[in-house]
């Protein structure tokens, strides 16, 4: 569990207490007791309203009941054997590209944000070239984070390419967060034969990469004053 997200690990918790407080499911009942088809319509129904938090219930009883039957306590694994299928998505929307009008007007709150009037050291210039880069690449921000300078190769005409091998997670123990930390992605190992994902890029994006690569060492492109991660949710 040390390499989950923080998000992830809550994610699962929030599974459990629906299950614990939901009539239908364990909390007080002993699993043989469990009555394996209205448990299954329950979640199908609350797909409807809570889809990401029915796909945390649903491996959670996947899980659990693979446990229960590796001990004996029952004899099959319902949800193994008919698995919970989730409605179709109706509407779902697209990746888009921002319209002129909203670059415009994210360029104006990162402008207010840079020159806000407060005390202590005035904001860097991460949050813009964090956006910069990740509207360009389609990367999560804890991909971006975990950018490296030996991922920015310079080409001759001007353009970069860009590896993925990490990103920026918070560890946990038992729940709580001991800080961020890169870590490299399941791709990089020898085991995998999934190729280390690259971009061409060219435009802000390959100048911001470019610039802070040779700044960077062989560090992180994106961090604090004192050269560690920074938290997602700053």
């Amino acid at each position: 569990m040390d390499r989950w997200r923080g998000s992830t690990i809550r994610n699962y918790n929030r599974a459990q207490d629906w299950l614990e407080r939901h009539p239908d499911a364990y909390g007080a009942l002993r699993i043989s007791d469990i009555d394996a088809g209205k448990l299954r319509r329950a979640v199908w129904l609350d797909a409807h309203e809570h889809r990401q938090r029915a796909r945390q219930v649903r491996t959670v009883l996947l899980q659990t009941f693979a446990w229960a039957v590796s001990q004996g306590r029952v004899p099959r694994n319902p949800f193994a054997s008919d698995p919970i299928e989730f409605p179709k998505q109706k509407n779902r929307s697209r990746p888009r590209a921002l319209t002129a009008q909203e670059r415009k007007l994210l360029d104006e709150l990162l402008d207010r944000y840079e020159q806000r009037d407060k005390p202590g050291p005035k904001p860097a210039a991460d949050a813009r070239d964090i956006i910069e880069v990740s509207l360009a690449t389609g990367y999560r921000i804890s991909e971006a984070l975990g950018i490296l300078a030996e991922d920015v190769t310079e080409n001759p005409d001007g353009s970069v390419t860009l590896s993925l091998t990490g990103s920026v997670v918070e560890r946990n123990e038992h729940g709580a967060s001991s800080g961020p930390r890169r870590v490299g992605t399941t791709k990089m190992t020898e085991a995998s034969d999934e190729p280390v994902r690259q971009l061409l890029l060219g435009g802000r994006a390959a100048q911001i990469l470019r610039r802070r690569a040779r700044t960077a060492g062989t560090g992180l492109l994106f961090s604090t004053r004192n050269g560690t991660p920074y938290q997602q949710g700053n």
